[in-house]
């Protein structure tokens, strides 16, 4: 009866530590692939208004101020029309969701914490 409940007990670990592996690799991967996303759609969205010249806009806030209340509404209007909006809307989805993804993680951190501890004892004090 004992090696039926070790045998038991063994496979129980072996499913929960393949869940706690796949599930830590799963989120791992989105959350370096929601980033990484972000950061690459927000260089194509810095090269892009560099390309248009859209920052040659910007350089009218280096000026006086009575310019740049004349003018805001003017430059606003130009940098949200030659601005990219989908890979805009793309990267701020991306940084939104790895940060939804973070902190998920660290709100379940401690149990995820403990459930791999106890993994640990079992696999290798054992």
């Amino acid at each position: 009866m004992r090696q039926l409940e070790k045998k038991i007990i063994k496979g129980v670990y072996f499913f929960e530590t393949r869940q706690i592996l796949l599930q830590l690799i799963i989120r791992l991967m989105a959350v370096i692939s929601f980033s990484l996303g972000g950061i690459l759609l927000g260089v194509i969205i810095v090269q892009e208004l560099i390309q248009q010249q859209t920052f040659d806009v910007l350089e009218l806030f280096f000026e006086d101020l009575g310019i740049i209340r004349e003018n805001i509404g003017e430059v606003i209007a130009t940098f949200f029309q030659e601005a990219p909006i989908v890979e805009i809307i793309l990267s701020i989805f991306a940084m939104i969701t790895t940060s939804f993804l973070v902190l998920k993680f660290s709100q379940n951190f401690s149990r995820v914490k403990n459930k791999v501890n106890s993994i640990i004892k079992f696999w290798f004090v054992h």
